[in-house]
């Protein structure tokens, strides 16, 4: 039997039996992780702050959207991270995991990072910027890009300076606020939508306080305290009511008072004088500002990703919003739209966010960052790619895996469908909530899937029954749980393109839905359809494939037939016309087995196991050794039983179990090691390993045969010093032979463990790496992580009214909470009223004070030998003194007499608040109303009067006339 016929039996089998398509065992994957696509358990975010390793303590930290930015004590500026534009100053385009000085910069008072550009103001004011400048968002008069800080041009006296997604403002001295680089939404203010390489001041704004950009919006804080926005407004982004863009400013509603500004993505807030915020746009989901409740007074607001954070004066910090990087620093990835402590951070003199990662430099001057770090903005020194192939997380025994954009999905051998990675739109199947995955998770409930297919941000699947079924996004809708597609029967193979799905049916049909640009569904339209629609001509059909916009068949007869999009001469007719419906590939020379694509490539395995590629190839991935581009199918190699495509670098299995791949390797998605583009095919795997290969936009995967070894690590994410932390070890193994063996290293230095699970303390605070290696039956699973280890900090807060009345009772409310690095622990509320009596207990204890004055109490929050401490006063008023009442004809009225009645006292009858009341002084207080009055104080009938003083003194009264 030839191999390639083994693929076509195993298809067939599978589909009628139920049986896996190809022997089971664990994946491998090489390359990008940068959404956990590697599937190996090591998320490259961070919910626990990282110490950044920095020469001095920092006065500031910046983080951008893929890089972060330092000021030090001595006014230089260190960074790490992306540095594909120059971000990080140093001369070169070279990625660095770990902070590296910045060239030409000294006495440097400011940073700010951006996008993919840097910013710094020196002693006199002048603003540096380097890095990115396609749009001219530097401000240096050009559109280049900058390796070293250069001087932003016309500009002088400069205070302040935000970066948007490629445009940039600034404030002066005097108030004026200057723009400059991409203006698409008319971001810089001038009434254009045209970029522009220089900065000029925004006409039309008065002397402003502060200023604020990001993604395509721009804010000011005029010294009035209002608010003043423009550029893209979707989702009320500019407060103003409206989901209409402005290209020159307006008056965010209903604020004044204003002293700050921090903006998100598309969603701004507002910082007022009296400590309290307000939001508007995506993440308030309102499109004029509404005050943020649940926070205490606040003394400075940032801006992330999808998310806010306000540092009180006493250097608490607080979050809300989207958290799927941890950049909340709540020491999870949950997300939670109601403000909660930063708990894993402690205390902080300054925040700062940009996109999914946030900074904090700390009152004893260390700085630290969390969040996302998939570019290494963390700079702990971890890395995210791969350049060999490595072990996926968990133990479940694969069939198949195919990869997406930045995700993965494969096929267990009991029938279950799991996903990896990048989560957007629901593409992982596992229901609204689209926090990335780096290690399998399973889609949905789904049972019996006998193939699956992924395709950009959707994953297409068949069940045993025939039925088919879909999850994410891009197909004309979305479906965040596997959802059955109806008007489909019998089938028994999918093929995912970019945003549209193919199906082949047992009659030889093909079926397709979604995007038909270029005529991707073969129908011999353009028109898009969630209804699935049958491929023009098709009915011998017994194999299928999609790229991004293209789909090829092959026919009974071992003829090739494809349709879509041509430009690259991915369809293989000799041309570069589109198709609207299946033509014939022309120039194989024998009846092929398999066809695959991917991108803008198309392959054929034939019968006699050759491989042959037509299509794009300016990276190589046709992979017959040139950059040409290829409208015709040329030969690749030989002994071929599968491919895959990712569009940009291919991977394919030989009919010995090896694994080559070709083409792109950026991130070492090739996994041979190197980052080398590859013009042929080269060898990674060793022979008679691999059943099934599969890629993704950033990484290649293949399924392993025979002995399949997965493990599992439980470590804490943080402790104390000297706290005992449990780390617990587990391996589910299939096919092998001998016990487990398990090593842990736990990053410090210490001896190594060799128990399963085992407990280590850690003896100084930091970030320390660990390793678990487990060895059975010759195959080694690894699996690593992090512990940060920081002092325990017990945070609280206490709500009492300022002010009460004698004798009533008083409430007394506190909050507390021990930060992640805490042991658990008990803990124990006592507070102090003040006034010498029995203290109390317990979160929210009640008291009266017997007498009027102003009492000091104090909260003390204990768990084992660590407190938290709260102060505060509260005024204690005496009520009003009545005396006596009597009543008086013409006109009628009641007067009523006694002491501390204050003037503005308010007088409430049975509950409601009779206005018309004349003080007289603090001994007499006249109620008039005439016969009103009369009827709602009634003869001889006992009537309810409660005197309040406007300093919330309260007394009740009953009394009746005769």
């Amino acid at each position: 039997m030839r191999a390639t016929e083994r693929i076509l039996i195993a298809v067939c089998i599978g589909v009628l039996a139920g049986m896996a398509l190809w022997a089971a065992g664990p994946v491998q994957t090489a390359g990008r992780g940068l959404w956990g696509e590697l599937g190996d358990g090591s998320r490259v975010c961070s919910p626990f702050p990282v110490q950044a390793n920095l020469p001095q303590n920092a006065l500031a930290l910046s983080p951008g959207e893929t890089h972060t930015l330092a000021l030090l004590e001595d006014g230089t500026v260190w960074a790490w991270g992306d540095n594909t534009y120059g971000q990080l100053g140093d001369g070169t385009t070279s990625y660095r995991p770990t902070p590296g000085a910045v060239h030409l910069l000294s006495g440097i008072t400011k940073v700010r990072a951006g996008n993919c550009c840097s910013f710094a103001l020196d002693p006199n004011h002048n603003l540096w910027a380097w890095g990115y400048n396609g749009s001219g968002c530097l401000g240096d008069g050009t559109t280049t890009h900058r390796y070293e800080p250069v001087q932003v041009t016309g500009l002088t006296d400069v205070r302040q300076v935000s970066a948007g997604f490629d445009h940039t403002v600034a404030l002066d001295g005097a108030g004026t606020v200057w723009t400059w680089g991409g203006n698409a939404y008319g971001y810089l203010g001038d009434g254009t939508t045209t970029q522009r390489p220089s900065p000029a001041p925004v006409a039309g704004l008065g002397p402003a306080l502060a200023v604020a950009a990001h993604l395509y919006t721009t804010y000011a804080v005029l010294q009035d305290g209002t608010v003043w926005a423009w550029g893209y407004n979707v989702y009320g982004a500019l407060g103003d009511g409206t989901g209409t863009n402005r290209a020159t400013p307006v008056q965010v509603t209903g604020l004044t008072g204003v002293t700050g500004i921090a903006s998100a993505y598309l969603s701004a807030a507002a910082l007022k004088a009296d400590g309290t915020v307000w939001t508007w746009g995506m993440i308030a989901t309102r499109n004029v500002p509404g005050q943020v409740s649940g926070l205490p007074p606040i003394a400075s607001i940032a801006g992330g990703y999808l998310c806010f954070l306000a540092l009180e004066a006493d250097g608490t910090a607080w979050g809300w919003g989207n958290n799927g990087y941890g950049q909340l620093g709540r020491g999870t990835t949950t997300s939670g739209f109601t403000p909660a402590p930063a708990s894993a951070l402690g205390t902080a003199s300054s925040l700062a966010a940009f996109g999914k990662t946030v900074g904090a430099v700390k009152p004893d001057g260390s700085a630290w960052v969390w969040g996302a770090n998939d570019s290494g903005q963390l700079g702990d020194g971890r890395t995210y790619e791969r350049w060999t192939f490595g072990p996926v997380a968990g133990c479940q025994p694969f069939s198949m895996v195919s990869g997406g954009h930045q995700q993965a999905a494969a096929l267990a051998e009991d029938g279950t469908a799991w996903g990896w990675g990048y989560n957007l739109s629901g593409r992982l199947g596992t229901g609204l909530d689209e926090t990335p995955a780096s290690s399998p998770v399973r889609a949905g409930s789904l049972t019996n899937v006998v193939h699956l297919s992924e395709g950009t941000s959707h994953t297409t699947a068949i069940r045993s029954d025939g039925t088919v079924w879909w999850w994410g996004g891009y197909l004309q809708g979305y479906s965040y749980v596997p959802s059955q597609k109806a008007g489909l029967s019998d089938a028994l193979q999918a093929a995912s393109g970019a945003d549209f799905s193919l199906v082949l049916k047992s009659d030889g049909t093909v079926w397709g839905w979604g995007n038909n640009g270029s005529g991707r569904l073969g129908d011999g339209t353009t028109t898009s359809t969630t209804t699935p629609v049958q491929v023009s001509g098709v009915t011998t059909a017994e194999d299928l494939a999609a790229g991004s916009a293209h789909g090829l068949a092959r026919l009974e007869d071992g003829s090739v037939v494809a349709w879509g999009e041509n430009t690259r001469g991915q369809i293989g007719d000799g041309t570069t016309t589109v198709r609207l419906t299946p033509v014939p590939v022309t120039g194989l020379p024998g009846p092929a087995a398999a066809v695959f694509a991917g991108g803008e490539v198309s392959f054929a395995v034939l019968e006699d196991g050759t491989l042959w590629g037509w299509g794009y190839n300016n990276k190589g991935m046709i992979g017959d050794g040139t950059t040409t581009t290829r409208t015709s199918p040329v030969l690749v190699g030989v002994g071929v039983v599968s491919v895959a495509c990712s569009g940009t670098h291919t991977v394919a299995l030989k009919d010995d179990g090896s694994v080559w791949a070709w083409g792109d390797n950026t991130g070492g998605k090739l996994g041979d090691g190197t980052t080398a583009q590859r013009l042929t095919p080269v060898q990674v795997a060793p022979p008679g390993t691999a059943s099934a290969v599969g890629v993704g936009n950033g990484f290649s995967a293949y399924v392993e045969e025979d002995c399949a070894v997965g493990c599992t690590a439980t470590v804490p994410r943080a402790g104390a010093p000297g706290a005992s932390l449990t780390f617990q070890g587990g391996v589910a193994a299939a096919g092998c032979v001998g016990a487990p063996a398990y090593d842990w290293d736990f990053g410090d230095g210490s001896p190594h463990s060799l128990e399963p699970i085992t407990d280590h303390a850690y003896v100084a605070s930091g970030d320390y790496a660990w390793t678990l290696e487990v060895i059975q039956g010759g195959r080694t699973c690894l699996r690593r992580g992090n512990v940060t280890v920081a002092p325990c900090v017990l945070s609280c807060t206490a709500t009492v009214p300022g002010q009460a009345p004698v004798q009533s009772p008083v409430s007394f409310a506190a909050t507390a909470a021990l930060n992640p690095f805490c042991d658990s622990g008990s803990l124990a509320y006592d507070w102090d009223f003040g006034d010498g009596s029995v203290h109390g207990t317990g979160a929210s204890p009640s008291h009266t004070y017997t007498t009027a004055g102003t009492y000091t109490w104090t909260l003390t929050v204990s768990c084992s030998s660590i407190t938290c401490i709260r102060t505060g006063s509260v005024a204690v008023v005496p009520p009003p003194g009545v005396t006596a009442m009597a009543k008086k004809a013409n006109p009628f009225r009641f007067i009523a007499t006694g002491t501390n009645l204050q003037n503005g006292i308010r007088v409430f009858i049975n509950g409601s608040e009779w206005t018309n009341v004349s003080w007289k002084s603090t001994s007499k207080v006249v109620l008039k109303g005439g016969s009103a009055l009369k009827a709602a104080v009634p003869k001889d009938t006992a009537t309810e009067f409660v005197f309040q003083n406007p300093d919330g003194g309260t007394q009740t009264l009953t009394w009746q006339w005769p």
